[in-house]
């Protein structure tokens, strides 16, 4: 009978190369995301491109609330989140959560109303939808109506509807007097002959938006896997700044877009975008001000208790280098 015996140096390299494919296995990171929105695409060109492939990560978005994402990620649930506005209204009480990157520092949002209404101060009396009374659109609710001389449960009543769709439909049907709303859903609003109240990326408000957010234990024990995730959504906020045509692209699959409203909504967005991640010290201060104005916390911690982008600046510079 003919041997088949495995000679050694066979088997050596075999388990060398087992040993590779075992090691070279992804990393399952779970991200909580609030919606599926332009905000987001520097995570989905990252996706798309295969840079988080790349760095061995295989990264799933999830759907969830801002309080549903914060709990979970206080208990390990998930790796990160993109719901700055949570997690700082969370953190401001005690949540150990760092922001360590952010692609878009204005709000991009619109309010509209109905045709009755001439602007934001006939909202007197009137019904307000957004999207949560904590989420990001009742932030900026509360403190636009305080800009103009409302107060937010005693001049206009706050309704808290939910999606984007719900919004825009609350509207349509005057369930509510007037509401905010994002890209698309601006675009459809000025369609359906909704009144343009107010463009809230011309305000002078710092609100983050597609910012990654991290448990301290994880930034601390975890830098490695925080590193490749850095990484990887710095490479798709890059390309997504600079290939108009194929970030066009990106958000017309990923938000579910047809190509002309994609192009718009992309933008209408460009020019909120951070220059490289982060923001400088008084944005900083701007951003958690708003917070503590609008959830009434005193005294305010330090505003460098929240925010760490040492980290983001570093793979900025080393990818900009490679250019």
């Amino acid at each position: 009978m003919i041997s088949r015996q495995i000679p050694a140096r066979v088997l050596v390299i075999l388990g060398l190369v087992l040993g590779l494919a075992s090691g070279a296995e992804s990393s399952k990171v779970r991200v909580g995301i609030p919606s599926h929105a332009i905000s987001q695409i520097a995570f989905y060109a990252a996706k798309d491109k295969g840079f988080y492939a790349s760095e061995g990560l295989d990264v799933e978005l999830i759907l969830m609330t801002g309080p549903v994402s914060n709990t979970a990620l206080i208990a390990r649930e998930l790796q990160f989140t993109i719901v700055p506005v949570a997690a700082l209204t969370a953190a401001v009480r005690g949540a150990p959560l760092r922001i360590i990157q952010t692609s878009y520092y204005r709000p991009l949002w619109w309010m509209y109303g109905t045709s009755d209404i001439q602007d934001v101060r006939s909202l007197k009396g009137k019904k307000l939808g957004v999207g949560g009374i904590a989420s990001a659109t009742g932030a900026l609710a509360i403190e636009v109506l305080k800009r103009y001389g409302l107060e937010a449960g005693r001049d206009v009543l706050l309704l808290s509807v939910g999606v984007q769709s719900s919004v825009y439909t609350a509207i349509a049907t005057k369930v509510v007097d007037a509401g905010l709303l994002t890209s698309p859903w601006n675009f459809k609003a000025v369609e359906s002959g909704f009144r343009t109240l107010l463009d809230l990326t011309k305000e002078d408000l710092v609100l983050l938006t597609g910012s990654v957010v991290v448990h301290e234990d994880t930034l601390r024990n975890e830098r490695p896997l925080v590193e490749k995730f850095l990484r990887a959504t710095m490479r798709g906020f890059l390309h997504a700044k600079e290939n108009r045509a194929d970030a066009i692209s990106i958000a017309a699959r990923n938000i579910q877009l047809d190509a002309a409203m994609a192009a718009k909504t992309y933008d209408v967005a460009l020019p909120a975008f951070t220059a490289d991640g982060t923001m400088d010290r008084d944005a900083q201060k701007k951003a958690l001000d708003l917070i503590g104005r609008i959830r009434e916390v005193k005294p305010m911690p330090p505003f460098e208790q929240f925010f760490d982008f040492s980290l983001t600046k570093n793979i900025y510079g080393e990818l900009k280098a490679r250019k």
